[in-house]
């Protein structure tokens, strides 16, 4: 929280007005105590809803089955539900799920290379939280450019897209969230399983998956969601 003197602050005294808070500007300044109201209150509130949607992911998780088929039909009554719902309230329900993180992925060349460069870039930390929701929007305009390109590609090999590309394209898509959050894309890409790799001499980065360098299927089979979802798809993402 920045501090600043407001129109009646007494010069000689301590500042009450606030011009920054959590990437927030604040123009003009607004009073410390509102400020402060609206944080503590909403933050009180917003813990409320995160315990009760953990809860209930956690309700819904239990249900679905291992077997991949069943899961499958499992998330397309899901889909069918969110879908009745928007139809009838106009409320979109948006879900965000990363590839699978409980182990290492391969200990190849292209392993090593991603570690690398995850630390030359500083990615391993600062990642935006799962459930956040700029991290959502964030990472659904990311996969969308990548599908885009995924569609014009034979294989996904051919597919280039670079940590600038994904950076460019949120400052344009996601203009509304505060640069300080844009600036922490890399990270949490790579916090949702997204792979770093060398291309010539060009720093590439796509999902994981088959194809993808550092994909081993003898580890983890199961892709990152994105590869299964449809480019034109306009409301929700969904493995």
């Amino acid at each position: 929280m920045k501090l600043t003197y407001g129109p009646d602050d007494d010069p000689n005294g301590l500042p009450t007005h606030v011009e920054e808070a959590f990437g927030v500007i604040f123009d003009p300044p607004l009073p410390q105590k509102v400020i402060t109201e609206v944080i503590v209150s909403g933050g009180r509130a917003a813990k409320e809803y995160v315990d009760t949607v953990v809860e209930a992911t956690e309700k819904l998780m239990s249900v679905v089955p291992a077997d991949p088929q069943l899961k499958l039909l499992c998330d397309r009554m899901m889909e069918r539900q969110i879908k009745q719902h928007a139809e009838h309230t106009g409320q979109t329900i948006t879900f965000v799920r990363g590839a699978p993180k409980q182990k290492e992925l391969t200990t190849t060349e292209y392993t090593s290379q991603h570690k690398e460069l995850v630390k030359k870039y500083k990615a391993n930390r600062g990642a935006l939280p799962d459930g956040n929701t700029q991290r959502g929007r964030l990472l659904l305009a990311c996969e969308k450019l990548v599908l885009e390109r995924d569609s014009k590609a034979r294989t996904r090999t051919e597919i280039r897209v670079t940590p600038r590309d994904l950076l460019d394209h949120v400052a344009n898509e996601c203009s509304d969230i505060h640069k300080s959050l844009r600036e922490l894309l890399l990270p949490t890409l790579v916090d949702d399983g997204w792979r770093l790799f060398m291309v010539e001499d060009e720093v590439r980065i796509l999902p994981y998956g088959e194809d993808v360098p550092g994909y081993d299927a003898s580890l983890i089979a199961d892709e990152h969601p994105m590869w299964s979802r449809d480019k034109d798809a306009e409301w929700d993402i969904w493995q």
